[in-house]
């Protein structure tokens, strides 16, 4: 959390949310991140073999040289890792907390 665009994509999730464990779609201000967009990156659970990449921001999608909207999250590392990764992926879905900055 120490990363700028990180903390401020966090006050903008914290403040749309209140004292919900999430903001609606429609609260999450494009604009109010426009800076931070290029990084940031939003996972989907609706699928039903993998949490997926439902957008990512063109300065994620540079760091793999391509496009990865679409692309299964775990996928990302491999072996253990990625078996690590699942685990705390899947909990983060199951709480739907979002950690303060910190």
């Amino acid at each position: 959390m120490k990363h700028t665009s990180t903390r401020l994509l966090f006050d903008h999730w914290n403040r749309q949310r209140g004292e919900r464990s999430a903001p609606t779609r429609s609260e999450i201000d494009p604009v109010a991140i426009r800076h931070v967009l290029g990084d940031t990156f939003m996972l989907a659970a609706d699928f039903i073999d993998a949490i997926r990449f439902r957008l990512a921001g063109t300065r994620v999608c540079a760091l793999f040289g391509r496009e990865i909207k679409g692309e299964g999250f775990c996928a990302l590392w491999s072996g253990a890792s990625s078996a690590q990764i699942a685990t705390v992926a899947k909990a983060a879905v199951n709480e739907r907390l979002v950690p303060s900055p910190g």
